[in-house]
C-alpha cells in the first residue's frame, strides 16, 4: 500500500511529521507516537506494513528494540508468524536483541518444536544478544520445562542420506562439480552436482532430490511399468496394507510429497543451501526465505502462497493415511482380509425392486464379522459413493452397515479421531452423543462394510417434511433455535479438534429425542443441559468428505481446497465458483440447514451493494430478525467477520450465547414441540420394522 493509501485520513500533526521524514533525527519517532494511541485495527495494521517495510534495510534500526517491537506487534496478525521471524533473521533485524530470540523461541515451543528452540537459545547466548542476563534467566526456565532435550525427539528426524548438490566438502560420496565437455564449443563447469539432477534416465527438481534425501520420494508415481503394476488384483492386498501400515513424519518437519503440491515448493520445504555456513536441517532456521518478502503484500492478505489441494482425491487419502503413527492397520474395532467378498452388487439386487421391504430368511443377506452374525433387513439409504443398510445382529442389536466398493478407510479414520478426541470430555456430556459412533470396521479387497450404531430417528429433512404435512411452510422458530444451537455446538467442537465435517445438510443430522420420565424434563429450556435437556438434540452423520486440519502444518492455516466433483446449490459459494475453500464449507451448509428449517426451501442468495452474501428470503416480522441476520450474515461471509482468519470460533460461540440467552426466557411451548415429533417418530419407528 503507497504511503499516502496509509496516512489518509490520520492525524494532521501525523502527517506532517511523515512528510517531512527525511529530516527528522528519529524517522521512526512519529509511528512510534501514533501507533501507542491508534485504536483502529485496520488503519494500525497498514501502519505497521509501511513502518516496517520502510525500515527494513536501515542499519540504524536493525538493533533498535522499538523497531522489533513494531515487527512483534506485526506478527500478531498474521497468519505466517514463522515466515516473518525467519525473514527477520536473513535480514539480521533483531540478531543482537534477547527479545527476538525469545520471542520465535516461545513461537516455536508452542509448535511442539523443542529441538529448535533450544537451538535458537543456544544462538542467541553465542552472539552474545542483549539483556544477556536475562536472557540466561529464560533459556533456564525452558530447560527446565523440557528436561528431554538431551533425547532428540522422533519429531525432529535427520535425513537418511545428504542431497550432495551444493555442498562444498572434498570428502562427499558424489562429486561437487560437473565438468561437461563440448567439442565446438569452450568446457563448461557447473557448481552442482549433475548426476543427481539426471539418474536412471529421468531428470529430478531441487524439491524431489530433497524428498529422495529424506526418502521421501515415491519412484513409481512416474514410472509407467510400476503403476502398470498397481492394477493387478494380486497387488491389492498389498497395496491396502501400505495405505495402513506405514509411521508418519509430521509434515511440519519433512518434505510434501511432490504430487500433493502440484510441482510448487511448499510453504515450510527444507533450505537446500550454497553456503557451508548454513544451519544443517536440524536448525530452527530451515525454511526457505526468498526475496519475494521484500515486496511483501498488506497483513490482509496471506504473507505466503497458499498450497491448493483436492481433499476427496483417493490418491490425497491414502497419502496421509499410510503416514499415520500408529498405522491404521493398529487402530482398535478394524479387521482386515486378505480375500474379497464381492457382496454389494448382490445386496442391491435384492433390495432394488422393493427399497422399502424388509428382507427376511435370504442366506445372501447373512454376514459373519469376527464373532458376530448380521442379517441385513433393510435398504435405508444409496448415495454416490456408498449405500447403508440396515441389520440386526445375532443378539438382537440393530446397527446401521455402510458398504463402499472400491474400498474406502477415510471415513473410518475420521470416525476414530472424532472418538478419541471426544474421549477427554465427561462420558455424560451431550456432545459424545452428538456423533454416531463406530462399533467396527470390516476391510476386505474389494469392499470396506463400516458397522455404526443405528440412529432410530428421523433427519431434519424429515422434520421439515413432517411440518409440510401439517400445512406448515417450515418448522416453528422455537425448535430451529434449539436445533441450531444444538448444530452449532457440534460444529465448533470439530473446528475446534481441527475436523471440517464438510457435507453438512439436513439429511446428514439425525434427530436425537432420548426418552425421559416427564418428571426429570423440565418444561423450560436449560442451556447446560441439566435438567433432562441432555437428551434432547442432534446427531452428526456421514463423515465421508470430513477433512483433518491437524495432518498439515499449523492446522493446514497455508492449505486451501478446490473440489473436483458436480457441486450443487448446497455446496458453499466458494465452490460453485471454483474458489478455494475450507471451513467455509462447514458455515454455509449449517446456514443452509437453517434455512431450510425457518423457510422449508433450499436456501437461495445474492450480494449486496458492499458485496456481502445475503439471504433472499425475508423473515416474518414476529421472528427474531436481529439474530437471525446476523447469524447468516456471519455464516455467509465468516472471512469478512472479526479477524477473516479461518476456522472463526468466535462466530460460533457469539451467535450460540445469543440465542441460548433469548431461548432460556423464551421458551414456553419448546417442550411441547419436541414432545409432538416424538410421538410421530414412534409411530414411524413402528411402520419401518412391520414385516
Amino acid at each position: 500500500m503507497s504511503q499516502d493509501g496509509v496516512t489518509a485520513g490520520l492525524p494532521g500533526w501525523f502527517r506532517d511529521q511523515i512528510s517531512m521524514i527525511d529530516e527528522l533525527d528519529d524517522p521512526l519517532e512519529p509511528y512510534i507516537n501514533y501507533l501507542n494511541e491508534c485504536q483502529n485495527s485496520n488503519v494500525l495494521i497498514q501502519l505497521l506494513e509501511d513502518v516496517t517495510r520502510k525500515f527494513k534495510d536501515d542499519q540504524l534500526y536493525s538493533n533498535d528494540i522499538r523497531y522489533l517491537k513494531l515487527w512483534l506487534h506485526y506478527i500478531k496478525f498474521s497468519n505466517s508468524p514463522r515466515k516473518i521471524f525467519l525473514y527477520l533473521h536473513k535480514k539480521q533485524i533483531g540478531s543482537k536483541l534477547t527479545l527476538f530470540y525469545e520471542s520465535f523461541a516461545k513461537y516455536l515451543e508452542s509448535e511442539g518444536e523443542i529441538i529448535h528452540a533450544d537451538e535458537l537459545y543456544q544462538m542467541a547466548i553465542s552472539n552474545n544478544s542483549r539483556p544477556i542476563n536475562r536472557l540466561l534467566k529464560s533459556y533456564t526456565l525452558f530447560k527446565n520445562r523440557h528436561q528431554q532435550l538431551n533425547e532428540r525427539s522422533h519429531l525432529f528426524s535427520e535425513p537418511t542420506q545428504t542431497a550432495h548438490i551444493f555442498v562444498k566438502n572434498p570428502d562427499l560420496e558424489y562429486p561437487v562439480r560437473k565438468l561437461i565437455t563440448n567439442s565446438n564449443k569452450k568446457d563448461e563447469l557447473f557448481n552442482f552436482n549433475l548426476d543427481l539432477i539426471y539418474r536412471n534416465g529421468e531428470e529430478f527438481c531441487f524439491e524431489e532430490i530433497l524428498a529422495i534425501s529424506y526418502n521421501l520420494y515415491d519412484y513409481s508415481e512416474n514410472n509407467p511399468q510400476k503403476n502398470k503394476e498397481n492394477q493387478n488384483p494380486a497387488c491389492r492386498q498389498h497395496k491396502i496394507q501400505d495405505k495402513l501400515g506405514s509411521p508418519i513424519v509430521p509434515l511440519e518437519n519433512r518434505q510434501v510429497r511432490h504430487d500433493l503440491l502440484q510441482n510448487k515448493t511448499p510453504n515450510n520445504a527444507i533450505a537446500i543451501s550454497s553456503s557451508p555456513e548454513q544451519s544443517p536441517a536440524s536448525s530452527p532456521f530451515v525454511e526457505n526465505v526468498d526475496s519475494s518478502m521484500e515486496d511483501q503484500e498488506p497483513l490482509t492478505q496471506p504473507l505466503i502462497e497458499k498450497i491448493t489441494l483436492n481433499p476427496m482425491s483417493p490418491d490425497f487419502h491414502s497419502e496421509l493415511l499410510k503416514k499415520l503413527n500408529p498405522p491404521l492397520s493398529h487402530y482398535s474395532r478394524i479387521s482386515i482380509y486378505p480375500e474379497s467378498l464381492n457382496k454389494l452388487s448382490v445386496l442391491t439386487s435384492i433390495f432394488k425392486a422393493d427399497k422399502s421391504k424388509m428382507v427376511l430368511g435370504n442366506k445372501n443377506t447373512m454376514f459373519q464379522f469376527g464373532e458376530k452374525i448380521y442379517c441385513i433387513t433393510k435398504l435405508l439409504g444409496e448415495g454416490g459413493y456408498a449405500t447403508v443398510f440396515l441389520a440386526e445382529s445375532d443378539l438382537g442389536e440393530l446397527v446401521a452397515i455402510k458398504v463402499q466398493n472400491p474400498v474406502s478407510l477415510w471415513e473410518f479414520y475420521v470416525f476414530k479421531t472424532i472418538e478419541n478426541r471426544l474421549a477427554s470430555l465427561n462420558p455424560y456430556d451431550k456432545l459424545v452423543k452428538s456423533f454416531v459412533l463406530c462399533q467396527s470396521f470390516q476391510v476386505y479387497q474389494d469392499e470396506t462394510y463400516l458397522i455404526m450404531d443405528y440412529l432410530n430417528q428421523d433427519t431434519l429433512l424429515e422434520v421439515i417434511n413432517v411440518y409440510r404435512s401439517l400445512g406448515k411452510s417450515g418448522v416453528d422458530e422455537q425448535l430451529v433455535l434449539f436445533l441450531t444451537i444444538e448444530l452449532l455446538t457440534c460444529i465448533e467442537f470439530l473446528h475446534d479438534i481441527g475436523i471440517i465435517h464438510g457435507d453438512l445438510k439436513p439429511d446428514n443430522c439425525m434427530v436425537r429425542f432420548e426418552k425421559i420420565a416427564d418428571t426429570k424434563w423440565s418444561e423450560f429450556y436449560d442451556a447446560t443441559g441439566n435438567n433432562g435437556w441432555c437428551k434432547k438434540g442432534i446427531t452428526l452423520i456421514d463423515f465421508g468428505r470430513s477433512i483433518d486440519m491437524t495432518l498439515f502444518p499449523n492446522k493446514g492455516e497455508n492449505i486451501n481446497f478446490l473440489c473436483n466433483w458436480k457441486v450443487d446449490e448446497q455446496d458453499c459459494p466458494e465452490m460453485r465458483n471454483g474458489e478455494p475453500w475450507t471451513y467455509q464449507a462447514d458455515y454455509f451448509g449449517l446456514a443452509s440447514i437453517v434455512h431450510f428449517l425457518l423457510f422449508g426451501k433450499a436456501i437461495t442468495l445474492h450480494k449486496d451493494e458492499n458485496g456481502n452474501y445475503r439471504i433472499n428470503e425475508s423473515f416474518k416480522r414476529y421472528w427474531q430478525v436481529d439474530l437471525w441476520n446476523e447469524f447468516f450474515f456471519d455464516l455467509l461471509n465468516s472471512t469478512k467477520v472479526g479477524t477473516g482468519v479461518l476456522p472463526n470460533n468466535d462466530i460460533l460461540s457469539k451467535n450460540k450465547i445469543k440465542m441460548c440467552h433469548w431461548l432460556t426466557h423464551h421458551s414456553q411451548g419448546l417442550k411441547k414441540s419436541i414432545s409432538d415429533l416424538e410421538l410421530i417418530y414412534r409411530e414411524r419407528s413402528k411402520k419401518v420394522f412391520r414385516r
